[in-house]
């Protein structure tokens, strides 16, 4: 299976322990793309989530994966999203997954 796959599908379950509910994955505008769009009914917000996974032992935190860019475009996708479905209360959230001997541990990153 996908590294990339995975990873979402690990955090996609870990949000919806938390209570949030899924909408969409791999929302693609003119911009770019979004891993996850989840329901917080807690806070009533529609939460856009960047996935990142990596192996254990990578030096790199995962939220330096995620580049000004790469934020950059979320937003502009995101704002696709919520100008088509009229959203109003919404934010940004990373979840890290990292892989260690066929377990995956997922870290929620609010943005």
């Amino acid at each position: 299976m996908d590294i990339g796959l995975l990873g979402e599908q690990v955090a996609k379950s870990f949000l919806e322990e938390r209570g949030y509910t899924f909408l969409t994955s791999n929302y693609r505008a003119k911009e770019g793309e979004i891993d996850l769009i989840m329901n917080d009914p807690e806070q009533d917000q529609v939460v856009f989530v960047e996935v990142k996974t990596r192996n254990a032992g990578n030096p790199v935190a995962p939220n330096d994966m995620l580049s000004e860019e790469k934020l950059m475009r979320i937003a502009k996708t995101a704002s696709y999203y919520t100008n088509e479905n009229d959203i109003e209360n919404w934010r940004f959230e990373l979840v890290a997954v990292t892989l260690e001997n066929g377990i995956a541990k997922a870290q929620l990153i609010e943005l």
